[in-house]
């Protein structure tokens, strides 16, 4: 199992994650076998060659920005940039699995 879309992206907006970083997980998840959690048309090989693209010719060193100020927002809110969605689908599909919840006994 993938890991969950509100993990991915608080692990997002923490913005600790570099370019490198999500090559890494991409490089990890290829040639599982299983299909892509975003859209199970796909395998998640084929995923995995669309996030690469999306991270074609970026800095390995560079950590993308998660929230930008919204310019229509009188009190300033911050709204998420292109690349938080991008960066959290390939933690959704290609990082680590969420942590079940501990149950008490």
């Amino acid at each position: 199992m993938a890991m969950g879309k509100q993990a991915a992206r608080k692990l997002v907006e923490s913005e600790t994650l570099s370019i490198s970083d999500f090559r890494a997980m991409i490089a990890s998840a290829r040639g599982t076998g299983r299909m892509s959690t975003l859209n199970p048309q796909f395998t998640l090989d084929q995923t995995c060659d669309i996030f690469e693209r999306a991270l074609e010719g970026r800095d390995g060193a560079e950590v993308p920005k998660a929230l930008r100020p919204d310019p229509y927002s009188p009190s300033g809110r911050l709204k998420p940039t292109r690349d938080a969605l991008t960066m959290s689908n390939i933690c959704r599909d290609c990082g680590p699995p969420a942590k079940a919840p501990a149950v008490s006994p």
